[in-house]
């Protein structure tokens, strides 16, 4: 049975009934979700397949759909979300922090669990390809970790990655001896055990990356071809000032003394006097260089996209924007907060930027831009380089894109959240056309949110988005049951021929 939303996502009619026709066992339904008898006709037995099809295809925008096949969770159909990670159900804040799709279809989710309410930890989960726990994965479908530095009470994982042996990456930060902060990164097996090949037992972390910095947060990792690890974030100079900085490690977790500094570095400020420049992403260029993005404060005041480039040995690539790195101007009118989250690459090596922007001071709104291979604004993207979206709940102020994903066609896909001021904040998507302009294919007329993943909960923050082959969108995150790890899935692209479901049967010829 389709959702109230999804009805209304479906219907470009100014019909009262909704009727998805293709063969005799089509289902029709009305506004209001009840399931009607298929006796209207649609289409007489003369009707084409491709015709059907075309017609369908124009009135009925399926694109950014719930995809009511996916998950166990009868509050929302096509969502899924997991028991607490941890023991001893003291538990309240498991997070799913980053997704990565394995070559069979299941979804790996990584994050952090709050161990008996008092140490956070590691921790990792394996849906089956139609949602469901994989229950041949760690405990029962999920798994977490020992603490990896010494009297670490917080071992946070902000990004997964995928060997091409099936093991599992996992980076982040750890807490040292409960006073500083340090990159830290593990490995799994790929049934869910500690890789105990990979540094200390399966885990590691790198030693301070600036002098005397006391926070070192790792908040993106990427695999070179080779199986090295990098990982991108940010370091305190001066243990004041927050610098992009990146590590890489060998194939068994060790540092790579050859990269940077014996192993890591960090940057200058990007703006001039900035004191706060954070790394959120990173990702490789089919030659090997590195981009880092996040953002800079301008006049030390106002958060801005940034980005910078790696040579493949960790030094500043300084035929990339202003000698390494580079700044936006401000995308949305009067504002004071633009900030980089998610940064993917083009085939043609464009770097494509996502996140939020802040439109008049007053309400957060999705963002992109687009760089060229040069570090400058490609200008043919959106308005002079970059765009953001409308709101996408009606009347949110609080609609923040967390990850971006290319399709092969070129289109950007946005998963964040947006805020519905009755009911909290809710999973969002969007898509943008090659150009950056909203694609209104999409959802309604380009992006879409979902309801609540668990029942009554008002805090459903979607923080990972990945795009399967046959084109569906996994959306990962949280949702409000004491906090657990959440997923969804998206129609995205739809054809009828393939979209075979429980409420859509292909029959024989016979369109009626």
């Amino acid at each position: 049975m389709f959702t109230s939303y999804q009805l209304k996502k479906i219907s470009q009619f100014a019909l009262t009934i909704v009727c998805l026709t293709y063969s005799v066992t089509s289902l029709c339904s009305d506004y209001n979700g009840n399931i009607l008898s298929p006796s209207k006709i649609v289409f007489n037995n003369n009707s084409s397949k491709s015709y059907i099809q075309s017609a369908m295809q124009k009135t009925v925008n399926f694109d950014g759909l719930i995809d009511q096949t996916f998950g166990t969770n009868q509050n929302l159909l096509g969502s899924t979300y997991l028991n607490s990670i941890a023991p001893n159900t003291n538990t309240n804040n498991d997070q799913c922090t980053s997704i990565a799709l394995q070559a069979d279809g299941k979804i790996v989710m990584g994050g952090y669990t709050l161990l008996n309410g008092t140490a956070y930890r590691f921790a990792a989960a394996r849906l089956n390809a139609d949602g469901s726990p994989d229950t041949t994965f760690g405990d029962n479908g999920s798994m977490y970790l020992t603490t990896i530095a010494t009297d670490s009470y917080d071992d946070i994982c902000k990004s997964i990655a995928l060997q091409a042996d099936g093991k599992i990456v996992m980076g982040g930060y750890t807490l040292l001896n409960g006073t500083a902060y340090r990159f830290a990164a593990a490995r799994l097996n790929a049934d869910g055990s500690p890789d105990t090949t990979f540094g200390d037992n399966g885990s590691m972390y790198l030693d301070t990356i600036a002098p005397e910095s006391t926070r070192d947060e790792c908040h993106s990792i990427a695999l070179q071809t080779d199986g090295k690890i990098i990982m991108g974030g940010f370091t305190l100079v001066d243990n004041s000032y927050p610098r992009f900085a990146a590590a890489r490690l060998n194939t068994d977790g060790s540092p790579d003394t050859t990269f940077g500094d014996n192993g890591s570095m960090y940057l200058d400020a990007i703006a001039p006097g900035s004191t706060n420049d954070k790394c959120n992403s990173i990702a490789l260029q089919a030659n090997g260089k590195i981009v880092m993005g996040g953002f800079t404060l301008v006049d030390n005041s106002y958060p801005r996209f940034a980005a910078a480039r790696l040579n493949t040995d960790g030094s500043p690539d300084t035929t990339f924007g202003d000698n390494g790195s580079m700044y936006l101007d401000p995308i949305a009118p009067n504002t004071n907060n633009d900030q980089c989250y998610s940064i993917v690459i083009q085939p043609d090596d464009k770097i494509v930027m996502g996140g939020y922007t802040l439109l008049n001071g007053t309400g957060y709104r999705f963002a992109a831009a687009r760089l060229n291979i040069d570090g400058f604004p490609d200008v043919i993207f959106g308005s002079s380089g970059s765009m953001y979206l409308d709101a996408i709940a009606p009347g949110s102020n609080g609609d923040e894109c967390n990850s971006i994903a290319l399709q092969p066609d070129g289109k950007i896909v946005m998963g964040g959240y947006t805020f519905l001021t009755d009911a909290g904040y809710r999973f969002a998507a969007a898509r943008l056309d090659t150009n950056g302009s909203p694609d209104t294919t999409f959802g309604d007329n380009g992006s879409m949110y979902l309801d609540a993943i668990a029942f009554g909960s008002q805090y459903d923050l979607c923080n990972s988005i990945a795009i399967q082959p046959d084109g569906k969108i996994v959306m990962g995150g949280r949702t409000y049951v004491d906090l657990r790890f959440a997923a969804a899935r998206l129609i995205n692209p739809m054809t009828l021929q393939s979209y075979q479901t429980s409420y859509m049967t292909v029959g024989n010829g016979m369109y009626s």
